[in-house]
């Protein structure tokens, strides 16, 4: 059950949103979520920030009760590993015939599901296309794209979509690649599988060139196993 200071908070978040001072009545929100002294706490504090919007935030203090806790509700699971954009995910999964749920991972990893995500190498939006690439898939697609577009959450997930599924079929299948080079580029994929050292499966983890396409892997593979087995219970 959620603390009576927990309503106590969520009171004083909604008459500040009465008043107009909805940056005010966020960071009450962030505050209790980040340093609530229980699970139910957080949990309701991270519920009321995913109702206002703010995806990124609930999903990363969801995340980090997930990690303090020794046995999550699932509520809490599924809050850290949310599935926005229903609609657009499954539109372009469906058009390109990619599992959902590895889009989710990606998204997830990639920019924490903020569609108007910018990072150093100026990759954008929710599956963190570059322009390059974006240029690529419009050619591929025999499409024009606005340079503005490809924030929009159905156009950005439609092309990285398709890209991933472009990835896929170009590695045979192997999403383990797929994922590698959605993040390091083919090119080097083939270069990595190509080193000397790298005699089996598990020594390409290790041989990746790009510390961050490293990380990125098992990252992304981590958070596609965790959906799967969400959307198994879900379903039990």
């Amino acid at each position: 059950p959620l603390p009576p200071d927990g309503e106590t908070i969520l009171e004083k978040v909604k008459a500040l949103e009465l008043l107009g001072l909805k940056r005010l009545a966020r960071r009450e929100l962030l505050f209790a979520a980040r340093f609530g002294e229980s699970p139910a706490m957080k949990l309701t504090m991270a519920e009321a920030l995913m109702e206002r919007g703010h995806l990124s935030q609930a999903q990363a203090i969801a995340t980090e009760t997930v990690k303090s806790l020794d046995a999550a509700p699932f509520s809490l699971w599924r809050l850290a590993y949310p599935k926005p954009y229903e609609q657009e995910v499954k539109a372009a999964t469906q058009e390109w015939g990619v599992d959902p749920l590895l889009i989710y991972a990606i998204m997830r990893e990639e920019s924490r599901y903020d569609p108007e995500a910018i990072s150093r190498a100026y990759a954008q939006g929710l599956m963190q296309i570059i322009p390059s690439t974006r240029d690529w898939i419009a050619e591929q697609l025999k499409i024009e794209i606005d340079p503005t577009e490809i924030f929009d959450p159905g156009m950005n997930i439609r092309l990285g979509a398709w890209y991933l599924r472009h990835l896929v079929d170009y590695f045979e299948g192997d999403l383990d690649y797929a994922v590698a080079g959605y993040n390091g580029g083919p090119g080097n994929v083939n270069k990595w599988k190509e080193n000397p050292l790298v005699q089996e499966k598990a020594d390409f983890f290790r041989w990746i060139g790009l510390s961050e396409t490293r990380e990125y892997v098992p990252k992304v593979l981590l958070s596609y196993e965790v959906y799967r087995w969400l959307e198994q219970v879900e379903g039990d």
